[in-house]
């Protein structure tokens, strides 16, 4: 796998931007990200495909990163997003969203393990309680942010 180049980024971020984002939302992310985000703040990624660590699963596409601090033209920040998802229950408190497909699911950065999960987000069942919700929409994919930015692949002809 490789890293990602990313275009459409928002504005560069120095450190203390990415201290103020944690402080901000209380997280911490890990530094694997933070040196990721000093590269490329939210944007587009090619390759756009991610092979999970689980070889059954298939690969994943992702359409964005999204930013901090300022959004790009397409995308809102993490900040707004997991502020808005948070505040309406739509997904767990640990789980920060940093990225989607084009279907609107999430890629999300779980705050107390640093591992990375999708998070889907059409399949909610009504009838069913919100922690079954969480627990069901929420699928394993990487050990971490390293390991998920480093597994990105070229799409098969």
């Amino acid at each position: 796998g490789v890293m990602p180049e990313l275009s459409d980024c928002s504005a560069s971020l120095t450190k203390e931007d990415i201290k103020n984002f944690e402080v901000e939302l209380n997280v911490k992310i890990p530094a694997g990200m933070k040196n990721f985000y000093l590269k490329f703040n939210g944007g587009m990624p090619s390759p756009y495909c991610f092979q999970p660590q689980d070889e059954d699963l298939d690969r994943m596409e992702i359409n964005a990163f999204f930013p901090i601090k300022e959004r790009t033209n397409a995308f809102e920040t993490i900040e707004v997003i997991a502020k808005d998802i948070w505040s309406r229950n739509l997904m767990p408190c640990n789980l920060l969203p940093f990225a989607m497909d084009s279907g609107g699911n999430y890629y999300a950065l779980n705050l107390k393990n640093k591992k990375i999960y999708y998070y889907v987000t059409d399949e909610w069942d009504e009838n069913a309680s919100r922690e079954y919700n969480f627990e069901t929409n929420t699928r394993y994919i990487a050990q971490s942010f390293n390991y998920f930015i480093n597994h990105f692949i070229e799409e098969e002809e």
